[in-house]
């Protein structure tokens, strides 16, 4: 079933009636409706679950690895005395993914990196 919306304006000179299927755009309000996700909240998802920021900007590759990082992580931490070197890699895998997911959120979607 489609569900139609009427637009309050009509052709009055004919009679008919304008109308578009609901959730259509109007031309002209698509740019307006993307959202820019910030830096500091993709920061914060990060640091929350390694690879969260990442999904929450889109980029699920990035964020794949990150949490098979983690997964990886956590079978390691089982091993005795696993500890010495999984705590430290716990570590810097929430910088990386914090400073990783700030940066990716800083880029524009149409904008390339200067090499």
């Amino acid at each position: 079933m489609t569900v139609v919306e009427w637009d309050q304006t009509d052709d009055r000179t004919t009679g008919a009636a304008r109308h578009r299927t609901a959730g259509a755009v109007r031309p002209g309000l698509g740019r307006h409706l993307r959202r820019h996700r910030g830096p500091a909240a993709a920061a914060a998802l990060s640091v929350l679950w390694p690879g969260l920021g990442h999904a929450h900007l889109g980029r699920t590759a990035p964020a794949a690895g990150l949490i098979a990082a983690q997964v990886l992580l956590v079978l390691l931490t089982v091993a005795p005395g696993a500890w010495r070197f999984t705590v430290p890699a716990w570590g810097v895998l929430v910088a990386l993914a914090a400073v990783t997911a700030w940066r990716a959120a800083r880029e524009r979607p149409g904008q390339r990196r200067r090499t």
